[in-house]
């Protein structure tokens, strides 16, 4: 799966980088994608192909200045997805895009030697009035030479400039590929305390709980360490609640099993926490 990154904006507009199996971003020369840039660490974050998820995953290598995907903080290893943006020190942004290999190639054509077999051509000899005749028609048959002009004097044999190839037809201008970016979501929490935050959710699992090592960090006694998990998968969201002990409500009711939730859906995790999905 042939991946990079590369950079839009700000001082290293204009940089791209080639991913390899891992590859590690820092300031250093060393490790694949180099930023000189006094805010990044040495070893700042890394880009690595896991065999099992049959994709690419981002991980903070313990920076001073931290890593963000989307605009999260990056607490634990988390797979990337088409135009993630990885931001490092809350200053660089580097955009991630990985090109999908195609199930199948095509096949190749090939002539097969002596699969068939073609029966020798008799050949004739003809009067020289019908040899003319004769090879003016297979001229004005094939589709690749004109019919020769007729000669404009008596004995004036056809010369090779008199024959011309059709001109090529023009194809006209190449267009782009067209890039379609995936649906993005987005989980509005509204708490009591009047302290709204917004989640962009990730390609992938998005982990709900009190623990920092969540996706979905949510600070509240009601709420579990990991409490619930929302999955994105091409469009189609689901939410599943991990057995915490005050349970996850999907527009009202408990979620006792994996369930497919919509944009608008309201979900609350909890006692106090109240969210909405909706499209970012």
């Amino acid at each position: 799966m042939p991946a990079r990154l590369f950079c839009k904006t700000g001082e290293f507009a204009g940089a791209s980088f080639e991913i390899g199996t891992e590859t590690t971003i820092g300031r250093g020369p060393d490790g694949g994608a180099s930023i000189p840039s006094e805010v990044v660490s040495g070893r700042h974050a890394r880009i690595f192909f896991d065999e099992s998820e049959g994709s690419y995953f981002l991980e903070d290598l313990g920076s001073s200045n931290g890593t963000k995907l989307d605009g999260l903080t990056v607490n634990a290893p988390v797979k990337l997805g088409a135009l993630h943006v990885v931001t490092l020190a809350d200053r660089i942004d580097l955009i991630y895009h990985a090109v999908e290999r195609s199930a199948a190639a095509p096949a190749t054509l090939k002539a097969e030697v002596g699969k068939t077999e073609f029966a020798p051509v008799p050949v004739i000899d003809l009067p020289p009035e019908q040899e003319d005749e004769a090879r003016r028609t297979r001229i004005a048959a094939s589709p690749f030479i004109g019919l020769p002009p007729e000669p404009e004097a008596a004995g004036r044999e056809t010369q090779p400039e008199d024959i011309h190839p059709p001109a090529p037809s023009d194809p006209g201008p190449l267009e782009a590929p067209t890039i379609v970016e995936p649906p993005r979501f987005a989980l509005d929490i509204a708490r009591l305390d009047d302290n709204p935050k917004t989640f962009l959710l990730i390609e992938g699992e998005n982990t709900v709980g009190r623990s920092p090592e969540c996706t979905i960090m949510v600070d509240a006694q009601s709420v579990s360490r990991q409490h619930a998990v929302l999955t994105v998968r091409g469009g189609r969201i689901t939410v599943r609640d991990f057995g915490s002990r005050n349970k996850t409500f999907l527009n009202g009711n408990p979620v006792d099993a994996e369930t497919e939730i919509q944009p608008g859906a309201s979900l609350r995790f909890g006692i106090d926490i109240e969210a909405t999905l909706r499209r970012a």
